[in-house]
């Protein structure tokens, strides 16, 4: 990695989590578990991963982008790539006019018939051959292209080998370079110039004033809990949002004079049904971007866990849920580095598969319920951040069954479940 790249660990996940790039200086800041890897193939391909990942929040949350939270540009991760790959592969795009000339290209018939010919013992001969060539043009479209890949050269080619040189000339502001790339975008049917004009769009579109004609750039934002979030529900395989919704807690308000009204509701993370033995059993996960797993030492041994208000909230979910399901499971789950050494060889956690890509440390319950339901043990696991960056957007049906069967196990033994015994 570059000596001007630095990455730098961020605790708190409220805090800003992004890249910036401030006269030439490379700052990424990640969740506290990304782990930084000594092969420098592995540690570019999860950067590239991290920042693909920032876009979860910025796509599926607009109040994200209309606050605080979203600090500075969104960068268009895959359309940078696309467009520094379509570099490589097939040099600088240049729109092709078809130019004509006399013998030399491929045979314009139809022009040239159209030419007097020379009549010689009986054969016709045509002196002038029309010929054709699709000559590059260095127009206003071909121009738009290198400032395209310019500004994805400035974003992210640091994590590349090659070394660039890309002159450009803007001469054009953004708003007219959109409409110009949107006109070509019309007038094409051919699929890959449809998506270069694509990623050029995406690419003006995230753009702001600040940003035309500066290297400087930033782009992250200030709640990675929300990204964390939709990787669990994406990874475990959630329900859909319109069937989470009739699962959720909501208080109601009975006011004198006044028709009852409904306070806000309580939403969670997600919910995953799963059969067993003919029985549907639904577990209720909560995701915690919290530093319990990213730190090497603790002050106290629940240094970084969910607090009261969560573990209440969870049980609250479940009483919820089983209104209408009759098999319910309670969970949290929090990011690691299976690598630290309190992970490795410590005993903080009891690893559920051979990679330690998850693990079981413990559960929750409260002093407000007997915990006769199965939903009031509240079981705590942790998952590779690494790991869940590489694979949220797979089917992980054996991962999933690997957490769930952990669950089971520790409710078939109840009554040694406050003995530590696994």
């Amino acid at each position: 990695m570059s000596n001007n790249v630095k990455i730098k660990p961020v605790i708190n996940a409220n805090d800003f989590i992004g890249i910036s790039i401030i006269d030439n200086q490379i700052t990424l800041k990640t969740p506290l578990c990304f782990r930084i890897e000594n092969d420098d193939k592995l540690l570019k391909k999860n950067i590239i991963l991290f920042l693909k990942s920032l876009s979860i929040a910025t796509k599926q949350f607009e109040h994200i982008k209309q606050n605080d939270n979203l600090i500075g540009e969104i960068w268009p991760i895959d359309s940078y790539l696309w467009l520094i790959k379509d570099f490589v592969d097939n040099g600088f795009y240049y729109k092709r006019e078809k130019t004509y000339s006399i013998n030399g290209g491929k045979i314009e018939w139809r022009k040239t018939l159209k030419k007097t010919p020379i009549y010689s013992n009986g054969n016709i001969i045509y002196k002038d051959i029309i010929t054709s060539r699709m000559t590059p043009t260095n127009d206003e479209i071909s121009e738009i292209y290198k400032f395209c890949l310019s500004k994805s050269i400035d974003r992210i080619g640091w994590l590349f080998s090659y070394t660039f040189n890309i002159q450009i000339q803007q001469y054009k502001s953004i708003k007219e370079m959109i409409i110009l790339v949107r006109k070509e975008l019309s007038n094409t049917f051919d699929d890959i110039k449809r998506q270069r004009f694509e990623h050029m769009l995406a690419t003006l579109s995230n753009i702001n004033s600040t940003g035309i004609s500066s290297k400087n750039s930033t782009y992250g934002i200030k709640n990675y809990y929300y990204v964390f979030e939709k990787m669990v529900n994406s990874f475990f395989n959630g329900i859909d949002e319109k069937e989470l919704s009739k699962y959720n807690p909501v208080g109601t308000w009975h006011l004198i004079n006044c028709e009852k009204q409904s306070s806000s509701e309580l939403r969670p993370d997600t919910i995953v049904h799963k059969t067993r033995d003919g029985k549907q059993y639904t577990y209720i996960l909560d995701a915690k971007m919290y530093k319990y797993g990213g730190l090497e030492h603790l002050d106290k041994k629940i240094d970084g866990l969910p607090n009261t208000s969560s573990i209440q909230k969870q049980i609250t979910y479940g009483d919820e849920v089983k209104k209408i399901e009759k098999y319910v499971r309670n969970a949290f789950i929090l990011p690691y580095n299976k690598e630290l050494d309190r992970f490795k060889y410590g005993n903080d956690a009891i690893m559920l598969d051979k990679q330690r890509n998850l693990a079981y440390i413990g559960f929750a319950t409260s002093s407000w319920r007997k915990n006769d339901d199965d939903h009031t043990y509240v079981f705590s696991f942790l998952i590779d951040f690494n790991y869940l960056l590489n694979n949220y957007q797979k089917k992980n049906d054996n991962e999933t069954l690997i957490l769930f069967d952990a669950i089971e196990k520790k409710l078939d033994k109840k009554s040694e479940l406050f003995h530590n015994i696994f």
